[in-house]
């Protein structure tokens, strides 16, 4: 599985959406020697193609990533 796909998956399992730190832990449980910067550009490219938006989430008093769309599409097992 691809980083970019995991990334919505953890996305797409959020009901209100994730801080980057949030997201950063979450793959770090299986990617180890991920760095930051990784994890921002593939957030970055999904925002770009419109997978993903970036709000803000005034309860936490921050900005969250979360999946705009394809959340049936990832959750479904592959074959």
């Amino acid at each position: 599985m691809s980083l970019e796909h995991e990334v919505l998956e953890i996305l797409c399992r959020s009901k209100r959406g994730l801080a980057f730190n949030e997201v950063y832990e979450k793959l770090l449980g299986s990617h180890e020697g991920i760095r930051k910067i990784e994890v921002r550009e593939i957030l970055s490219k999904l925002i770009r193609t419109g997978k993903v938006e970036r709000v803000a989430d005034y309860e936490r008093r921050r900005m969250v990533f979360r999946s705009k769309s394809g959340c049936e599409e990832s959750s479904a097992p592959s074959k």
